[in-house]
């Protein structure tokens, strides 16, 4: 069971969207896709991904409806 959410803080998620944007310069429908998906982390920040073997705390997962050009997705850990 992940720990409580309400002990949960976002950090550097917006410093490292813009770093994503600036050296990846997706469409806009997928930076919105993103942001949109970064910003429901306050919420419930181990919704739909799972912690990554090996790592104490280290989650990973695809954000949702990210999967653009030859096989390529937007991931988050």
């Amino acid at each position: 069971m992940p720990p409580d959410p309400e002990r949960w803080q976002l950090e550097s998620f917006l410093e490292r969207l813009d770093e994503w944007i600036e050296s990846e310069q997706p469409p806009d429908d997928l930076r919105r896709t993103v942001t949109a998906w970064i910003l429901t982390r306050y919420d419930d920040p181990y919704q739909g991904v799972q912690r990554e073997p090996g790592f104490d705390n280290l989650w990973f997962g695809e954000i949702p409806r990210t999967r653009h050009g030859q096989g390529k997705a937007v991931a988050c850990s």
